[in-house]
């Protein structure tokens, strides 16, 4: 495990990111009102360039964490060993992606969620649609299918919690590592669900 003296963990998973994007999402994350937080970055075998620009993007900013594994391995595994960083005493974790830019009250609001709903395991959030310039192609992420937080046989079956718009419960870790075997194409989010409702449920913030 890190060393966390925040309450809030963030594992962001990056490959071969892109430098004006990555960057962006750095600034948002920055810029969160809750400030308490580490972000811990695994990076799956980027090119080296690659990573001295990421090293060079966090640099100044101690809470930042960086890990690099040495071949890649893909998404699902590298979320994986992002999380595996984190000790289950931390009361929240977030999961970040290296292309998405987070509106500054999004720990906030999730984290207050969780608050209020205890039996809760995992928050997660409506998000809009944008291309790399910024510019909205969808003002949610729901007009093309139904979101569904409250039945397990559905959510079994097609997933509607994007990881990225996340935040769980520290305490939920000993239940999902490691993660099991992949089943074709797996996603780390849809198994951070199913385990989150089993063990307690999950909220949704529109």
């Amino acid at each position: 495990y890190e060393r966390i003296d925040t309450p809030i963990a963030i594992c962001l998973a990056t490959y071969n990111p892109d430098a004006k994007l990555l960057a962006r999402q750095l600034e948002s994350v920055r810029a969160q009102t809750r400030r308490d937080w580490t972000c811990i970055i695994h990076d799956d075998g980027s090119p080296l360039e690659r990573w001295a620009m990421i090293e060079e993007l966090t640099r100044s900013d101690a809470r930042f964490r960086l890990h690099r594994a040495e071949e890649n391995r893909g998404f699902y595994r590298n979320f994986e060993a992002a999380l595996a960083l984190v000790p289950p005493s931390t009361p929240y974790v977030a999961l970040c992606d290296q292309d998405d830019v987070w509106y500054p009250d999004k720990l906030a609001s999730c984290i207050a969620r969780l608050d209020d709903h205890p039996r809760a395991q995992l928050v997660y959030s409506d998000m809009r649609i944008v291309r790399g310039d910024g510019s909205v192609v969808a003002p949610t992420y729901w007009d093309r299918r139904r979101n569904n937080f409250e039945h397990l046989d559905t959510l079994l079956f097609v997933n509607t919690v994007t990881g990225a718009a996340s935040v769980m419960r520290g305490a939920l870790l000993d239940a999902v590592l490691p993660f099991p075997p992949a089943q074709g194409p797996s996603f780390h989010d849809h198994w951070l669900a199913c385990a989150a409702f089993v063990g307690g449920g999950l909220d949704y913030i529109d």
